[in-house]
């Protein structure tokens, strides 16, 4: 499928809708599978989820009792359990105009209406996906394109040229497997990513996506997805998220001037990197910030100060252990506790502290990194503090100075995580000291 103008607008207003003259629906699961089939659509709801309506005719009486039967003949699920797994059915289809369509993991949920002489099936899609087959054109450069809802603002350091105007309203990053351009349009922002010849070109994508998103503050989440490798155009379009959070996190770079614009294409460059599978696990950490944010402060610190805790964990592993002397010290007595006379229960005391003695510990691996002069001394003790803090119960009657070195600790801490980051990615560029007032740039 090809995304024209008309569609784009359709899908920003939650207004697109496609026709089919048949959808089918099997199921996932069971076997034998369940198999749905009859006309249908697949529209936007009010907050820009894709919603399938498909509508199934029975060949016989028989039909329609055995499937009622099976509706209500269903296992209760056990509590904590929201969604069983004979809910989720593939989907296959095709429009008025011969485009075909799938998807996997189709939600039939419980709102299920059956008419004397058939039933109403109403599912949630995820993502929708068609491909349209082009004539290949040898050495054709391998591109995704996303279209992306939020209003970006970037460092333009390029020109978009258009039939009628010529603005400067593009980020173009240059890198060693194909250029990366972000541009500002009317209604959204345009991504588009050459990917280098490997076996999961989405996932590269995704990874320079979270570094934008990481580097800018903004929670970049495509609607639409568009794969051209010269030989076939496959387009994705996705369900939005109705999700509470903030428009915009605190940004890791200093934006908007061209002064840093190199800085943020060499964060790009880097941060990209760290991700090994679909997400790097910087990027998830990152995520789990931002949709804390903006809630209550003390579930902030939590997640702030623990996510320090994972990256420590995660990219500097091998800080912070005790020295040689130390670990050869421990093993020793290790092997005369045997010999001393006192409860098992008290040598499996003493042997897990041993133990926990040579494992790394955040704070050594933070003091460790502050010997090396990677980070500033005195964001050690804003974690430690903020750590502290948040594993204890809420203080309802915080006052407003309370509040205030309760916030600056949570900013301190967030240019920490914004520091072991770039350590972790070797980024060297500029970044926000939210520890200092007015947060000044490091450059």
């Amino acid at each position: 499928m090809l995304l024209t103008s008309k569609i784009i607008d359709e899908l920003l207003d939650n207004k697109f809708e496609i026709d089919f003259p048949v959808l089918r629906l099997t199921q996932m699961s069971h076997e034998p599978k369940k198999v749905f089939s009859g006309p249908g659509s697949i529209s936007q709801d009010s907050n820009g989820g894709l919603r399938l309506k498909l509508y199934l005719t029975y060949d016989s009486p028989e039909q329609f009792h055995q499937d009622f039967r099976d509706e209500f003949a269903r296992p209760q699920l056990p509590p904590g359990k929201i969604i069983p797994e004979s809910k989720y059915f593939s989907l296959a289809g095709m429009d008025m105009h011969g485009r075909e369509w799938f998807a996997d993991r189709v939600w039939a949920s419980g709102d299920l209406s059956m008419p004397a002489q058939g039933r109403i099936i109403r599912a949630k899609v995820n993502d929708l996906t068609s491909t349209t087959k082009l004539e290949h054109t040898p050495g054709k450069q391998r591109k995704i394109h996303f279209g992306v809802s939020t209003l970006v603002d970037l460092p333009w350091n390029d020109r978009d040229v258009s039939e009628k105007s010529i603005s400067r309203s593009r980020f173009t990053v240059a890198v060693e497997d194909g250029p990366i351009s972000v541009t500002k349009l009317d209604r959204y922002t345009s991504i588009s990513i050459s990917v280098p010849e490997i076996e999961n070109p989405n996932d590269y994508a995704t990874c320079i996506i979270d570094s934008i998103s990481f580097a800018t503050g903004y929670y970049l989440q495509p609607f639409f997805e568009s794969w051209n490798d010269g030989s076939v155009i496959r387009t994705t379009l996705f369900s939005r998220r109705d999700i509470h959070r903030a428009d915009r996190f605190l940004p890791a770079l200093p934006q908007i001037s061209l002064t840093y614009s190199d800085d943020l294409a060499d964060f790009v460059r880097t941060f990209s990197k760290l991700g090994k599978n679909r997400h790097s696990l910087a990027a998830g950490y990152w995520y789990r910030i931002y949709s804390a944010y903006g809630g209550n402060i003390e579930n902030q610190a939590l997640v702030l100060s623990t996510a320090i805790e994972g990256l420590l964990k995660a990219y500097f592993k091998d800080l912070g252990k005790p020295d040689a002397d130390f670990v050869a010290q421990v093993q020793e007595f290790q092997s005369a506790l045997d010999e001393i006379k006192v409860g098992d229960r008290v040598k499996q005391r003493v042997r897990s502290s041993l133990s926990n003695a040579l494992s790394q510990t955040s704070k050594s691996a933070l003091h460790a990194l502050e010997t090396s002069g990677s980070i500033p001394k005195h964001l050690i003790p804003i974690w430690n503090r903020l750590r502290n803090q948040s594993a204890h119960a809420d203080e309802l009657n915080m006052d407003d100075s309370t509040l205030q070195k309760l916030l600056d600790d949570v900013h301190g801490c967030l240019e920490l995580f914004i520091r072991l980051v770039a350590l972790a990615s070797n980024y060297s560029g500029a970044l926000v000291q939210y520890s200092q007032p007015s947060w000044p740039s490091t450059k």
